[in-house]
């Protein structure tokens, strides 16, 4: 939870809104004494999985793959450069998941998204419509 409170305060859209039922405020809020846990223990097995991850992605970031993966005996983690969370949609993501399913070794895949364009300021001013004035 403090790593969360760190990484939002320097974040520049703050806390995810997706993570906002993690918070102790939110738990209070809606009954809860307390932030409930949610693995009491790490997971253990020895069921291949892939984790994918994007070096965009704010919601799971590579540590957190790495932290689940020492638990599975035969985990790949795939860091998807230039992607978000929803790495999914970049074909050639879709095709190691393909391989990975196929029962491939992808674990030395080095994939990359198209880089992502960020509005600067004076684009976001241009494409936002104008008001008359009242």
């Amino acid at each position: 939870m403090e790593g969360r409170r760190r990484e939002s305060a320097t974040a520049p859209f703050g806390a995810p809104i997706d993570n906002a039922f993690l918070t102790t405020d939110f738990c209070r809020a809606v009954g809860y004494g307390m932030l409930p846990v949610e693995f009491p223990r790490p997971v253990r097995s020895a069921v291949p999985v892939l984790m994918l991850t994007g070096t965009l992605d704010a919601t799971n970031p590579i540590e957190n793959a790495h932290d689940v993966a020492r638990g599975f005996r035969g985990a790949a983690v795939l860091e998807v450069e230039n992607a978000a969370h929803e790495a999914l949609t970049v074909p050639a993501v879709q095709d190691v998941v393909v391989g990975f399913l196929s029962g491939g070794d992808v674990s030395r895949r080095r994939i990359a998204a198209p880089m992502p364009h960020f509005a600067t300021i004076a684009e976001a001013l241009q494409a936002t419509p104008q008001r008359a004035p009242e």
